[in-house]
């Protein structure tokens, strides 16, 4: 379930995603993902 309202919140960087994910680097992809949800938090707040 979290993935699916991370990939609607991160719509606009989906390309970034696609490419994080083909390239396989966690890290990257969970940096990504950090900054986003921070970014997301803070639009709701």
């Amino acid at each position: 379930m979290p993935y699916i309202t991370f990939d609607s919140v991160i719509s606009p960087d989906s390309d970034e995603i696609v490419l994080l994910r083909q390239r396989c680097f966690p890290t990257e992809l969970f940096l990504k993902m950090l900054k986003v949800i921070v970014r997301y938090l803070k639009i709701c707040l």
